[in-house]
């Protein structure tokens, strides 16, 4: 299924939050911003920090993996960004 995307969106990050395999292909029509961020090197970071840093990320993995369970409900499960 095709489906565009608008400016600023971000894809697969809930791959920093759940286990995820990303599905189907991306291309894009014009100039795109990549950025890629080593998984583990990322959760290592976030548990060595602790702290602060590491509550407010912890909280933020679960409710994004509450977020992914609720499209996965609904059938809606992608690797966009998570806007509700």
């Amino acid at each position: 299924m095709a489906m565009e995307i608008s400016e600023g969106t971000w894809l697969c990050e809930i791959a920093l939050w759940t286990q995820w395999w990303h599905r189907g292909q991306l291309a894009a029509q014009g100039a795109a911003l990549y950025t890629y961020v080593d998984v583990a090197k990322f959760l290592r970071l976030v548990i060595e920090t602790g702290g602060y840093s590491y509550m407010y990320l912890r909280t933020v993995g679960i409710l994004m993996a509450a977020a992914m369970e609720n499209m996965m409900n609904d059938d809606e499960e992608n690797d966009l960004s998570i806007n509700k």
